[in-house]
């Protein structure tokens, strides 16, 4: 059984503002809800969860050491730090835990005792389709502004490696992560799980009237069907969201054994191209598993009408409540749509008082 036919389910409790999670995660789940409920916590532990696994892996075989499950410990505390600012465990508890299960069985689990996280061992897995080999969070289009500066980070980790320096640089991980993306060469064994050569790059290119093509420099241009070339700074942030997508799909960053999350797509984007991105959402999903987490009430339906006779969606709400927030998984988007569209009768008594 390949990995893209399986489902996944991840139960939380008591991490980051969760304080009760269960999320049954398809080819396509979303999760809907306001601001600081939670929705990105789930993004951000899977992808410590799957790197460090995948990274102490590497590191174990590297070194040819049979000591992987103290060096995965040891790359999730990093993973954590990265991404949780090390406060991993909820406020107000000194406990929480985290599980990744496929059918039942364990994939990764999380414990904090003490405030201190522990990773227990991964299942054995010798089936290379089993798991997820990478997970990318993609959560801004204003990556193509950070270019320069991730390149000058770049320069100055391999000065601290090569004069064994010892020096720390901060940087924003998950943004990090989605530029070496856009830096790596292309894997030519990507076009096998999704062909962005043609159907998914055309549809982007019609989207925003254009493409975005690399210069000899290595950095890249918008060029507009009407004619134009214009860097990253003269073009629109809406442009950018569609160009990364395509960008990152040319360099071999979608795959069936990828895990990626979208974190709020729909943020630059007029709600006429939020459809657009529904559509490309639903697409891309029957290709691999893909996480979105949305507080737009026209992406969320607009995911709904375009899978209806294509794809299959795991519907989550996120809701904040006294003592944390919990997130559960749905039957059908209706809850989402009556938390997101709760702001119109509002809009109708202000505009009534106004009267």
């Amino acid at each position: 059984m390949s990995l893209h036919d399986n489902h996944f389910d991840l139960t939380i409790s008591n991490i980051g503002v969760i304080s009760s999670a269960n999320v049954r995660i398809e080819n396509l789940t979303v999760i809907g809800g306001p601001n600081n409920s939670g929705k990105s916590t789930i993004g951000k532990l899977l992808m410590a969860m799957i790197k460090s696994d995948v990274i102490s892996k590497y590191k174990n075989n590297k070194a040819k050491s049979s000591f992987e499950k103290k060096t995965r410990a040891k790359v999730f505390c990093d993973m954590e730090a990265m991404l949780f600012g090390k406060k991993l465990f909820r406020f107000g508890s000194d406990e929480g835990s985290a599980k990744l299960e496929r059918e039942g069985n364990r994939v990764y689990e999380i414990t904090v005792r003490d405030k201190k996280p522990y990773m227990l061992d991964a299942e054995t897995n010798d089936d290379s389709e089993q798991y997820f080999r990478d997970a990318m969070i993609v959560s801004t289009p204003l990556i193509w502004d950070m270019i320069d500066l991730f390149r000058s980070v770049q320069a100055l980790k391999e000065a601290s490696s090569v004069l064994n320096l010892g020096q720390k640089i901060r940087y924003p991980y998950v943004q990090w992560d989605v530029f070496t993306k856009l830096e790596l060469a292309k894997d030519e064994e990507a076009d096998s799980d999704m062909d962005v050569g043609n159907e998914f790059a055309h549809k982007i290119m019609d989207i925003i009237a254009g493409d975005f093509q690399k210069n000899k420099s290595g950095s890249y241009n918008w060029k507009p069907r009407h004619g134009g070339n214009y860097d990253m700074v003269s073009t629109a942030s809406g442009v950018k969201w569609f160009g990364l997508l395509l960008a990152l799909a040319r360099n071999g960053a979608f795959r069936k054994d990828r895990l990626v999350i979208l974190d709020e797509p729909e943020t630059h984007l007029h709600p006429e191209w939020q459809l657009k991105m529904a559509e490309l959402l639903v697409f891309m999903s029957k290709k691999m598993h893909l996480i979105v987490t949305t507080h737009s009430p026209y992406l969320s339906e607009a995911i709904e009408l375009y899978s209806e006779q294509t794809s299959d969606v795991s519907w989550h709400a996120s809701i904040p409540e006294s003592d944390g927030c919990i997130i559960k998984h749905l039957d059908c988007p209706q809850e989402i749509y009556e938390q997101l569209y709760s702001p119109i009768p509002k809009l109708e008594l202000l505009r009534v008082n106004h009267d």
